[in-house]
C-alpha cells in the first residue's frame, strides 16, 4: 500500500511540475496551480509533441467535416472527408514504418559566459535497419535565457545502423543556472502531420556566469594586513614553504635540507632554511538589496533585475578576476536573506567556483547589510582591507562603512547608479569619498580602472 501511495505522490508532483520539454507559462508559476489549467497545459504540450502545427489544423478541419457529414449524409463533402482521412492514414502508416529508434548523446559546455555563443553537438546512432528521414533534434527547444543562433540540428536522412554527428549554436542572454531538458529526436516524415520521436533520459546543467571586462589596474585600499596563518589557509602540494636562506647545520635538522655546494665551500654542513609564506587577503562585499515594486502600482509587470544589480555582479566578477591574478586570497560576502561567504584565490579554489556563486545570486527584498553577525564583522576586521559595492548610498550604509572603519578596516566604496543625496559622512575631513560608477558603463565594458 505504501508503494502505491508513493507512486501516486510522484505522479502528482510530476503532473504539477508540467512537461519538461515545454516551458511553463507565467500564469502557472504561482504558489497555487489550477488543476484545470494544468490539464489544458499537458494536453497542449502532448498535442504539440505528437502532431505538427499543420497536422493540428488539418485535424480541426477533419473534425468539422466529420460533423457536417453526420448532419448532411448525402452531401458531396464526404469526398473531402475521405481525402483528408486518407492523407492522415497514409502519413500515420508510413511514419510508423520509418519511425526513429536511435541512441544519441548531447554534448555542451558546463559553463558559458553571458552573451558568448556556444556550440551544442549531437551524436546519433540509428538502431534500426531502416533509414529515418527528415530528422531533427531539439526542434521545440525553447528555454528562457537561451536564444538559438541557427536552425535546430537536422539532417535529411539517418542511414541504418550508422552514426551521424550534428551541431547547432546558442547564445545565453542572462546569467543563472539552467536545467536543460533531455534531448528529443523526432521526424514528421512523410507529410508533416504526425511527429514520431524518441527521447534520451540524460539532462544537462548549464551555468551562465556574468559577463565582465577584465580590469587593467586597481587601486587597493591602504593598510592591508598580512595573514599570520600563511600557507595553512590554502591547500598544500608537497612543501609549500618559502625559501628564506642558508645557515649552519644544527642538531635535529633534516638531512634532506643540506645544501651540498655551500657545505663544500664552507667546509661545514649548511642547510636550507624555509619560512611560512605570507598571504594577502582582501574582502569584497556586494550589496544585493533591491526595493520590491508595489504590486498595486504594476499588477501585471513581472519583476526584473535592474541594470545596477547586474552591473554590481559583473563588477564583483571583474574584481575577483583581478585579485585572483594578483595572487590574493579573495573573500566574497554577499548580503542577502543570508550572508553568503565564499573564499577563493591561490590554491584555495578555482576562479570558476567564484563565477558559479555569482551566477546564482539574486536580488534580496530585505535590507540585510546591517544584519552582519559579530563573528562576520570580526572576520572582516581580521582581513583588514575591504572593497564594498553598493547599489545606493544612504545613512544606513554610511553607518555600516563607519563601523568597519572603527575596526581599523581600510575601505574602498563603490556606488553604482546612486540617485540619492550624499550623506554627511562622505564629506567628513580625512574620509575618502566613494567611487561612483555608471551601471551602463560597467555593462558595456568601459570601466577598466578603479
Amino acid at each position: 500500500m505504501h508503494h502505491i501511495i508513493e507512486k501516486i505522490r510522484k505522479f502528482r508532483n510530476k503532473f504539477v511540475e508540467g512537461p519538461e520539454w515545454v516551458e511553463t507559462p507565467p500564469f502557472l508559476n504561482y504558489h497555487y496551480k489550477s488543476r484545470t489549467l494544468l490539464v489544458v497545459f499537458w494536453t497542449s504540450a502532448w498535442a504539440g509533441r505528437l502532431m505538427t502545427l499543420p497536422g493540428r489544423m488539418m485535424f480541426v478541419l477533419l473534425a468539422v467535416i466529420t460533423g457536417y457529414n453526420l448532419i448532411a449524409i448525402d452531401s458531396t463533402v464526404r469526398l473531402l472527408f475521405f481525402t483528408v482521412a486518407g492523407i492522415f492514414a497514409t502519413d500515420f502508416v508510413v511514419g510508423l514504418l520509418f519511425r526513429p529508434k536511435a541512441g544519441f548523446r548531447r554534448s555542451m559546455p558546463e559553463r558559458v559566459r553571458t552573451g558568448a555563443p556556444f556550440r551544442v553537438r549531437y551524436e546519433i546512432f540509428n538502431k534500426r535497419m531502416l533509414p529515418a528521414w527528415n530528422v531533427s533534434v531539439d526542434l521545440g527547444f525553447n528555454i528562457k535565457g537561451l536564444a538559438p543562433l541557427k536552425d535546430c540540428a537536422s539532417t535529411d536522412c539517418l542511414p541504418p545502423r550508422s552514426t551521424t554527428y550534428l551541431e547547432t549554436w546558442f547564445m545565453p542572454s542572462k546569467r543563472g543556472r539552467i536545467k536543460i531538458p533531455s534531448p528529443i529526436l523526432d521526424t514528421a516524415f512523410p507529410f508533416c502531420i504526425f511527429r514520431w520521436n524518441c527521447a534520451s533520459k540524460e539532462h544537462n546543467l548549464l551555468t551562465v556566469y556574468p559577463a565582465f571586462t577584465a580590469l587593467d589596474s586597481l587601486e587597493l585600499p591602504s593598510g592591508r594586513k598580512y595573514q599570520p596563518h600563511g600557507t595553512s589557509m590554502i591547500s598544500k602540494v608537497g612543501e609549500s614553504m618559502e625559501f628564506h636562506g642558508c645557515r649552519e647545520f644544527r642538531d635535529g635538522d633534516e638531512t634532506k635540507y643540506i645544501h651540498w655546494p655551500s657545505s663544500a665551500r664552507a667546509g661545514e654542513l649548511i642547510v636550507r632554511e624555509f619560512q611560512e609564506e605570507h598571504l594577502t587577503r582582501i574582502a569584497i562585499i556586494t550589496d544585493t538589496f533591491m526595493e520590491k515594486e508595489r504590486p498595486l502600482r504594476h499588477p501585471f509587470k513581472k519583476r526584473k533585475t535592474s541594470d545596477s544589480f547586474e552591473a554590481a555582479i559583473s563588477l564583483t566578477a571583474a574584481l575577483s578576476d583581478f585579485l585572483a591574478r594578483g595572487d590574493f586570497v579573495v573573500d566574497i560576502f554577499a548580503a542577502g536573506p543570508e550572508i553568503y561567504h565564499f573564499q577563493g584565490g591561490r590554491s584555495l579554489a578555482y576562479f570558476d567556483n567564484i563565477l558559479d556563486i555569482l551566477a546564482c545570486l539574486k536580488p534580496c527584498a530585505s535590507n540585510a547589510i546591517r544584519k552582519l553577525s559579530p563573528s562576520v564583522m570580526s572576520e572582516i576586521a581580521g582581513i583588514g582591507s575591504v572593497v564594498i559595492i553598493l547599489l545606493k548610498m544612504d545613512e544606513e550604509r554610511g553607518s555600516f562603512i563607519n563601523d568597519l572603519k572603527s575596526f581599523g578596516v581600510s575601505v574602498k566604496t563603490i556606488v553604482l547608479n546612486d540617485e540619492g543625496a550624499a550623506t554627511a559622512s562622505e564629506y567628513e575631513p580625512g574620509v575618502e569619498r566613494p567611487v561612483r560608477l555608471s551601471a551602463r558603463d560597467i555593462l558595456e565594458g568601459r570601466v577598466k580602472k578603479l
